[in-house]
């Protein structure tokens, strides 16, 4: 379980049920997909890409593949991710952030969910998309089972 801090609080990344990951893993892989493929054109021009290059390359084609997700699924993606966060209370105890599919704070704005959704992501989905989203790189599912039978 991971912590960070955003604006005045302090937030837990929980972990998502293994066929949630899958489930989302399955939505937001296009959106990944348009981001590794953005990331590969500009390493292939002259000089090294820049953070405002890598934002402003990647947010057109993510923004694309988000824009033509439904509702539904974008909903789904979100609820997931926000279901396994919580928020430090001034007692200490953790609050979950969100219940049922309604945000739990009134303060929450979207660039705030949004920023949580991607935390999330990072902590839950970090290892199946290691270099887009910062997670380490663990073995992939043939080279696990090739392990396990030997």
């Amino acid at each position: 379980m991971t912590e960070i801090e955003l604006g005045p609080f302090k937030y837990r990344i929980g972990t998502m049920d293994t066929m949630v990951q899958f489930h989302v893993a399955r939505r937001v892989a296009p959106a990944v997909a348009a981001a590794g493929t953005s990331i590969s054109e500009m390493a292939q021009r002259d000089g090294a890409p820049t953070s405002d290059d890598l934002l402003f390359g990647m947010l057109g084609p993510v923004s694309k593949v988000i824009a033509e997700m439904s509702d539904t699924e974008v909903n789904y993606v979100l609820n997931a991710c926000l279901a396994v966060v919580s928020r430090e209370q001034m007692d200490g105890r953790y609050a979950i952030v969100q219940r049922a599919g309604k945000l739990m704070f009134s303060d929450i704005d979207m660039p705030m969910m949004v920023r949580l959704a991607v935390e999330v992501l990072k902590e839950n989905l970090g290892s199946f998309f290691p270099t887009l989203l910062g997670g380490s790189s663990t073995p992939n599912a043939s080279e696990a089972v090739g392990a396990q039978s030997s």
